[in-house]
C-alpha cells in the first residue's frame, strides 16, 4: 500500500522552466474520455491537446468501449489524464457500478500519474457532501482526500463559484486566476485533502462563503520516488478565455513532463542520492558511485530556475564511492533542485525543505 510524505510542502518541479507556445512535452499520454459529453467539453480539452502536443496522445472513450481502460493499457503510458467533464453519473472512473477501479489502482501502485478532472466525480459516488474517508479507501489512499466537503452552488445558496486561485504554495509554475464561461461555476467540490497533500487551487473571493475551499490538489502518492495525482475538481473545459484554459493545460503538462523525467535522471547513473531528504537541518550528504576519475559540482536553485547557493565545487574527484556534504542555508518550506554537474553532464536532485 502506498504512503504519503509527512511534509506541509511536497513536489516535484522542472530545473529550468521555459514556457513556449508549444512546448517539448510528454511522449506517452492517455486521455481517458470519461463523459457521454453532452455539452461537447471533452472536445475542446482534445482540441487544446491537439493544439500543445500535435495530436499524439492515445485517445480512450470509456462509454464506447463500455468499461474502464484495463491496466494493460494504462501501463504503457507516461501520463492519464482522466477527464470526466460535466457528467453526473456512471463514471467509468468508478468501473460505471460506484465501485473501486482496480486497475486503476494497480496502475497508481506501480508508479503511474493521473491528472483527474471533472465537476462531479465525487458527487458520482457519494451523492452530496458531505462525505469522510479513511485508509484504505480508494479517494484516501490515491487521491489523497480525507474529507470531500462541500459543493458549489449546491452549500452556498445557490451562488457558485466566482473564481479559483492557485494556492501560494502550489509550485506549479505558471499557474494563474481562473475565471469561466459563466458568472459563477456551479458544483465544484471542495476537500480536505490528508497529511502530504498539496494544494493547487483555492476557492478565493472576497466575502464568498467557501473562501479558501480547496477544489484542486496534488497528492505524490510514493513521495519522492514519483508517481502520483492531480485531482481538479472542476471542468476546466469551462476556463475562459480560451488562452487562460489553454496556459493551465500547458503549465500541468510541462509539471508532469518534468517529474517524470527527474524520476530517472541524468545522474541514475552514478547512483546519485542525497541524505537526509527531506532537509531539516544546515547540510546533507551527496553519494556518488564514480566509475572514473571527473570534477564534481552543485548548487541550489529554486523552482523558477534561479540559484539559491554559489556554485560549489569539489574539484576532480577520483574513482569510487563518494560522501560529499552538502551545506544549505536557511530556507522556506518547499522543494529545491541540487543541480549536479560530473564531467559535461549536469542531472538535477530533488530537494525537500520541511517544516
Amino acid at each position: 500500500m502506498n504512503s504519503g510524505f509527512p511534509v506541509s510542502v511536497l513536489i516535484w518541479a522542472v530545473l529550468i522552466f521555459s514556457h513556449p507556445v508549444k512546448a517539448q512535452l510528454l511522449s506517452s499520454i492517455l486521455f481517458v474520455e470519461d463523459t457521454q459529453d453532452l455539452f461537447s467539453n471533452a472536445e475542446i480539452i482534445k482540441a487544446d491537446l491537439d493544439e500543445l502536443t500535435g495530436g499524439t496522445y492515445t485517445l480512450y472513450n470509456t462509454f464506447e468501449e463500455g468499461q474502464s481502460p484495463p491496466l494493460s493499457l494504462l501501463q504503457n503510458h507516461q501520463l492519464v489524464i482522466w477527464y470526466c467533464g460535466s457528467d453526473l453519473e456512471d463514471l467509468y472512473f468508478w468501473d460505471g457500478l460506484d465501485q473501486d477501479n482496480q486497475a486503476l489502482a494497480a496502475y497508481l501502485e506501480l508508479g503511474g500519474w493521473l491528472w483527474l478532472i471533472g465537476t462531479d466525480v465525487l458527487y458520482d459516488r457519494y451523492g452530496p457532501a458531505p462525505a469522510d474517508f479513511s485508509p484504505g479507501e480508494f479517494v484516501y489512499d490515491w487521491l489523497g482526500i480525507e474529507r470531500y466537503q462541500l459543493q458549489t452552488y449546491a452549500d452556498d445558496g445557490g451562488i457558485g463559484l466566482p473564481y479559483a486561485t492557485p494556492d501560494p504554495n502550489a509550485y506549479i509554475y505558471g499557474l494563474d486566476t481562473l475565471t469561466w464561461q459563466f458568472p459563477t461555476l456551479y458544483y465544484v467540490d471542495g476537500v480536505l485533502p490528508r497529511e502530504g497533500v498539496l494544494p493547487v487551487y483555492r476557492m478565493d473571493v472576497g466575502g464568498y462563503v467557501f473562501r479558501d475551499s480547496i477544489c484542486g490538489v496534488y497528492y505524490p502518492v510514493h513521495g519522492i520516488e514519483g508517481g502520483g495525482v492531480m485531482s481538479f475538481f472542476f471542468d476546466l473545459a469551462l476556463v475562459s478565455p480560451a488562452d487562460l484554459r489553454q496556459q493551465t493545460l500547458l503549465f500541468v503538462l510541462e509539471f508532469f513532463d518534468s517529474i517524470v523525467k527527474t524520476k530517472d535522471p541524468t545522474l541514475a547513473g552514478f547512483g546519485a542520492r542525497l541524505f537526509p531528504n527531506p532537509v531539516s537541518g544546515s547540510s546533507c550528504t551527496l553519494q556518488l558511485q564514480m566509475d572514473d576519475a571527473q570534477p564534481v559540482s552543485c548548487r541550489l536553485v529554486n523552482l523558477s530556475g534561479k540559484a539559491v547557493t554559489s556554485q560549489l565545487e569539489f574539484g576532480r574527484q577520483q574513482p569510487g564511492n563518494l560522501n560529499l556534504e552538502i551545506p544549505f542555508p536557511s530556507l522556506p518550506p518547499g522543494f529545491y533542485v541540487l543541480e549536479v554537474t560530473i564531467g559535461s553532464g549536469t542531472g538535477g536532485i530533488p530537494v525537500i525543505v520541511g517544516q
